[in-house]
């Protein structure tokens, strides 16, 4: 009797743990299937509002982005469509901070590394073309300012 209440409370728990890692998105981000939908699409030029949030240098929010061939052309002011410029030093922010922006390959990059080092991820896409819509971050749990989050808006792809 004993081993049959040890066995339920045992499968009891890998069920609760399962669950959690479901809820935390490791296991519930579909990334994937979402990946491949996205590869399927053979987009390889396209742009995109990009947003990202964190305590890091080099935020340029919200910026347009411009992929040509898979690789970043153009950051642009979004309301102007004018080449975006580093306010104090007026050079080009794609050149003075190229590691602030990410194509849709690289941010699932992002989310491939995250699924296995971060504490908590979340991610949404868009459904038709499997891009991230949204993609929050928490390395560490209990650290302060580790936290990051994308954000992909009016998403278009051009021939």
């Amino acid at each position: 009797m004993f081993r049959y209440r040890y066995l339920i409370v045992l499968l009891s728990a890998l069920i609760i743990s399962s669950c959690d890692s479901i809820l935390d998105g490791r296991k519930g981000d579909q990334y994937g299937e979402n990946r491949n939908l996205w590869q399927e699409q053979k987009i390889d030029s396209y742009r995109f509002e990009y947003t990202k949030l964190c305590y890091c240098a080099g935020l340029f929010n919200p910026a347009t982005i411009v992929v040509k061939a898979d690789t970043i052309h153009a950051i642009l002011e979004p309301e102007t469509g004018e080449p975006l410029r580093d306010a104090q030093t007026d050079e080009l922010v794609l050149a003075k901070y190229p590691e602030s922006f990410r194509t849709i390959s690289e941010l699932f990059d992002i989310i491939k590394d995250a699924r296995e080092k971060a504490d908590k991820l979340k991610v949404e896409y868009n459904q038709q073309l499997g891009y991230p819509t949204l993609i929050d971050i928490d390395y560490i749990k209990e650290a302060v300012d580790d936290e990051v989050t994308y954000k992909i808006d009016n998403f278009e792809a051009k021939e």
